[in-house]
């Protein structure tokens, strides 16, 4: 259990199943407390490791799927809330409407219309120079975050994060072991990829 400790000291969050012939109630809860994703003990049916093998995938799907990143922002599209580097950003309704919008397709251009509709969404019909005020006052308050609001004239904006750019990655792309783990297709592959850690009988 100590390698797995030392794995989420790091903040290494790869799934992580322990097998190991340890069934004991205690056991299990060390395991589980040591930051185990899932806890199965020895003799085990090969179909059992195989659906808790797509459980734990789909229960990280959620996860990846309810936070969008852009670099050192991220976005909890459950609670409606923005972060950077992991600290709550304070943000207007308009602002935090505009933000989500543009981080479900970082990199992307959205037209100014889609997001007026987006930002003034309940609203009466905004002017067309009232999205530029809320992008001009979110691109004050994200000067300093790593991350670009741009305008492309003709078109309309995207936010982008400058270091992912220059290292050649697509603004879009989360790079953490998790978003980067093998995908699972045919029963050896399962076994093989799951990060494991087993202990001694």
């Amino acid at each position: 259990m100590h390698v797995l400790q030392r794995l989420r000291a790091a903040g290494n969050m790869s799934l992580v199943m322990v097998l190991t012939a340890r069934s004991s109630v205690g056991d299990r809860i060390a395991g589980l407390n040591a930051g185990a994703d899932d806890y199965l003990p020895k003799p085990f049916d090969l179909d059992e490791l195989v659906a808790r093998i797509y459980a734990l995938q789909r229960r990280r799907k959620i996860e990846q799927d309810r936070i969008l990143y852009c670099g050192a922002l991220s976005y909890d599209t459950i609670v409606g809330a923005p972060y950077l580097d992991g600290k709550p950003l304070d943000l207007t309704p308009r602002e935090n409407a505009l933000l989500c919008a543009l981080m479900r397709t970082p990199g992307q251009a959205q037209a100014r219309d889609r997001l007026s509709l987006q930002v003034f969404s309940g609203e009466e019909a905004a002017s067309s120079e009232a999205i530029d005020v809320v992008v001009h006052r979110l691109r004050k308050k994200l000067a300093t975050s790593g991350s670009e609001l741009m305008t492309m004239r003709g078109v309309g904006y995207l936010l982008r994060d400058r270091a992912s750019m220059q290292k050649g990655f697509p603004a879009s792309v989360h790079q953490d072991p998790v978003s980067v783990a093998p995908k699972i297709d045919t029963l050896p592959n399962e076994v093989k990829s799951l990060p494991t850690t087993e202990t001694e009988d």
